[in-house]
Order: C-alpha cells, then sequence, then structure tokens
C-alpha cells in the first residue's frame, strides 16, 4: 500500500502553461530578440527556468538579469495567468491528507517561481516538504532518492503523480510507481498511455482512485 505522494507541479497541480509562456516573453524579447521555437524548446527540455534562460541567453550576466525579470514578471502575472490549482486538486489534496498519506511536492522548476505559486494559491498548507529542479537538467530521479534518504522513506511506499513522458522514464529508472495526468494541456500526452498502461488518469477523481488502489 501507498503512504506517500510526491506531485509534479505544472500540468498536474497547477494549469501553468500560460502564466509561463508570458513570463517567458520578456527574455524573449529584450535577451533573446526573437521567439522560442520549437527547436529551442527541444533543446532546453530538462533544466528550471533559471538554466533554460542560461542556455538561450548566452551572456552570463544577461542571463542573470534574464532570470531576475522573468521572476518579477512571473509574480506580478501571477492574479492574472494562474488563480488557482487545477479545478479538484484542492479536494484531492484533503482527501488523501484525512487518509493519512504524506503528500510532496517534486517539480522540474525552479525553487523562486514554485515557492511564489504556493504562495499566491494558499498552497504550502497541503504539502509536508517541497523539492525543486536544477540548472543543470532534469534530476527528479536523483532529487527523489535523496528526498527518501533523508526523510527515511521506503520507495515501495511512494506513488509520483506527473504528466510527461519524461516523468515516466525518470521514476522508472529508480523503481518508482507513476501515476500520468493528461487533463491538462502544459505538456504532450503522446504515447502516455502505451508508456504507462493502466496508470493513465484523465481526471483528479482517477488520481485518487489509482492512489487509493497501488
Amino acid at each position: 500500500m501507498k503512504k506517500v505522494v510526491f506531485f509534479d507541479f505544472d500540468g498536474t497541480l497547477a494549469s501553468t502553461f500560460d502564466i509561463v509562456s508570458k513570463a517567458f516573453g520578456v527574455v524573449e524579447d529584450k535577451y533573446m530578440h526573437r521567439k522560442f521555437t520549437n527547436e529551442d524548446w527541444g533543446k532546453v527540455s530538462g533544466p528550471n527556468e533559471e538554466g533554460i534562460i542560461e542556455r538561450l541567453v548566452p551572456d552570463k550576466k544577461e542571463a542573470v538579469e534574464a532570470f531576475k525579470e522573468y521572476v518579477r514578471d512571473y509574480e506580478r502575472m501571477h492574479d492574472e495567468y494562474l488563480k488557482d490549482f487545477i479545478p479538484g486538486i484542492r479536494d484531492l489534496l484533503v482527501s488523501l491528507k484525512s487518509k493519512g498519506y504524506r503528500i510532496f511536492v517534486l517539480t522540474g522548476r525552479s525553487k523562486e517561481t514554485l515557492f511564489i505559486s504556493l504562495e499566491k494559491l494558499d498552497g504550502f498548507k497541503y504539502f509536508e516538504d517541497y523539492f525543486w529542479g536544477s540548472t543543470k537538467g532534469m534530476v527528479k530521479d536523483k532529487v527523489m532518492l535523496k528526498a527518501f534518504e533523508d526523510l527515511k522513506i521506503c520507495k515501495n511506499e511512494v506513488i509520483y503523480v506527473g504528466d510527461t513522458q519524461e516523468d515516466i522514464i525518470q521514476c522508472r529508472s529508480i523503481g518508482v510507481d507513476i501515476i500520468s495526468v493528461v487533463y491538462d494541456n502544459f505538456a504532450p500526452h503522446d504515447n502516455i498511455e502505451e508508456m504507462n498502461p493502466g496508470m493513465v488518469a484523465h481526471s483528479t477523481s482517477e488520481v485518487e482512485n489509482l492512489i487509493v488502489h497501488n
């Protein structure tokens, strides 16, 4: 039986595509002088926002300033573009806590923007602790293993809830079960059903059902 749930943030707890794309606009306009392309995103996939900016803005000083502006814009735009968690998430988190599950956030984004969102959405109260991404690339597997060690958690008690193919790959690499959610458009969901058969949730109620029965 699972006792611990780690949640991704983007596309899992919150629908963040609009705010992230809007906040990155200043980086595009002021520092890149062009719009991101699909090729750009392919090259930078993996690190947190600071790491993405470092890869797209060659000048190191400019990259530092660009990330600061990104964070400021993210906070300034939050009330307009990210008003709440995905519908049903609050009820899900309350229900899981009432059933005795330990609940954490483990995301690939930056600590700065994660904490802005949790503060704005009054989300800190739901989670026991928080883990975030790296400028170096995708490190969810390493972060999760370190969290298990620090928190004295057995990985067989854990289930991760995420929305991308990479989440599945990262969890499989360390032997952690994963529920793949497909109720938001933050990430493409191609081949999710094939990669994670029987563990795909189309709604928050399906997430809870899969957690409770695994």
